[in-house]
């Protein structure tokens, strides 16, 4: 594993992907091929404080899926994306939740109801997907968690709903 706070991905179209951690986390590490051949980015944080992770897109995006694995107890996640440096939080209908995950709470934020020892991948029922369908060239995660343990966020792009318009329509 790969332990840095800034990972580029370069996608098969010349495209990239930059992963910037918020310098508070204790460590990110990447899973090449991680899950059903997509890219995995594992943030490791015991915070109560929400941190930024940010992925910019070299070019925007006109719809994007996005999944966050293995969302335990103690664990919150708010989700947003940048279009020239406006930011837009995501609307609940943009958010799909496994049947251990809650939210939006009082604060916006999205929580997991069950915990596990392990680096969940194959649980659904611990993930968030996010169906993005406007422009954006930032999609940001506020993490935190407030567990006197380390925590694991599983932060996972599907680059086959990546899609650029290419022809200005």
């Amino acid at each position: 594993a790969v332990d840095q706070q800034t990972q580029v991905f370069n996608l098969s179209n010349g495209e990239t992907i930059t992963f910037t951690a918020d310098p508070s986390v204790n460590s990110v590490s990447t899973r090449p091929g991680g899950i059903n051949g997509l890219e995995l980015i594992q943030v490791n944080q015991n915070t109560a404080a929400a941190l930024e992770q940010t992925f910019t897109l070299s070019t925007p995006a006109e719809k994007a899926q996005v999944t966050i694995y293995d969302v335990d107890t103690n664990e919150f996640l708010q989700f947003a994306v940048r279009q020239n440096g406006q930011t837009r939080f995501l609307s609940p209908s943009e958010i799909a939740l496994g049947s251990n995950v809650s939210g939006p709470d009082g604060n916006g934020e999205y929580f997991g109801t069950v915990i596990t020892n392990d680096f969940a991948v194959n649980d659904v029922t611990q993930q968030i997907t996010l169906n993005i369908d406007e422009p954006f060239d930032e999609l940001v995660v506020f993490t935190r968690e407030n567990s006197a343990d380390d925590r694991n966020f599983g932060l996972t792009f599907d680059v086959l709903a990546f899609e650029t318009d290419t022809d200005n329509d």
